[in-house]
């Protein structure tokens, strides 16, 4: 969903982020054919099943002051695989058996929150279940 700032304390976003994903059920994402980001020079597989449920996800977790600044650009649900270093044959076929390996097809069950060291590294701080049960006919 993107990074966004927030200013300790932690537990009120973490308490809402367990809110809203023990409220929400687990759902299914499909991923399409593997693309390259012109601008941002990423590469990334697009979520082609499951996109409404996941943008209405994204929505319940960043709302009221955890929500994103008015000028921020549309959300597009995507699985970024990885930046491009350079745009050759060789580098562009290895993305591609890279992305060749990735399941194209899963269940959406948890929510990471990933929080980042002044250094710059990245870490899982905590990580909430999609907990409401799935209604079946």
């Amino acid at each position: 969903m993107g990074p966004f700032r927030a200013q300790p304390s932690f537990l009120p976003l973490e308490q809402h982020c367990w809110q809203v994903c023990h409220n929400a059920a687990p759902f299914p994402l499909e991923l399409g054919p593997l693309a390259f980001g012109d601008e941002e020079e990423v590469a990334y597989l697009e979520v082609t099943s499951g996109q409404d449920r996941l943008i209405a996800l994204r929505r319940a977790l960043l709302r009221g002051k955890y929500a994103p600044p008015d000028d921020e650009r549309p959300y597009w649900p995507r699985a970024v695989v990885g930046r491009l270093a350079c745009r050759d044959e060789l580098a562009l076929a290895q993305w591609e058996e890279t992305a060749a390996q990735v399941e194209l097809a899963f269940l959406l069950e948890r929510v990471d929150l990933m929080a980042q060291y002044p250094d710059g590294a990245w870490y899982e701080r905590d990580f909430y279940t999609l907990d409401r049960a799935v209604a079946t006919a």
